[in-house]
């Protein structure tokens, strides 16, 4: 990348991160590796850690540096036989993946392993990304109410 600091290399994806769409492209200082993620609609970064959204219905977690699988999850919420990623999103923070979606889901991932810490959901469509502050999940659902969830716990 021309002007970035970094030499032309990039990486050979695994084929798994291979799907058809628009990539987009990220780049970590630290290590000076470049990545690619797949259409997707929000990519976290952590600990040297890359995970994302996949349109139907999956959350990947890949190792930045040896872009080697963590884990691959599946977060299809139960009676839904075509997920589509719509609204919502995926937050880090101290070892938990928090994920929202347009249906309801609220989920809390161990970040180092996949396993879902606890699980809730809501009547209506989650249309913000969560944000975590202070000992707390936050987001807007589609009738535009503040819903807060304990981040340990995941109490409403």
């Amino acid at each position: 990348v021309k002007g970035g600091g970094f030499d032309n290399k990039f990486p050979k994806l695994p084929d798994r991160v291979k799907y058809k769409g628009i990539f987009y492209l990220f780049a970590s200082l630290k290590t000076k590796y470049f990545y690619m993620a797949p259409n997707n609609r929000q990519v976290v970064f952590f600990e040297n850690n890359l995970c994302y959204l996949i349109s139907d219905g999956f959350i990947e977690c890949l190792n930045a540096e040896t872009q080697k699988s963590i884990f691959k999850i599946d977060i299809k919420k139960d009676g839904v036989k075509e997920y589509e990623f719509i609204r919502g999103g995926l937050s880090y923070f101290d070892g938990k993946l928090i994920f929202v979606d347009g249906y309801g889901q609220v989920i809390a991932i161990n970040s180092a392993s996949g396993e879902i810490i606890w699980q809730n959901s809501l009547p209506f469509p989650i249309l913000s990304s969560p944000l975590i502050y202070r000992g707390f999940v936050y987001f807007i659902s589609a009738d535009n109410r503040l819903f807060v969830f304990d981040f340990e716990t995941g109490e409403n």
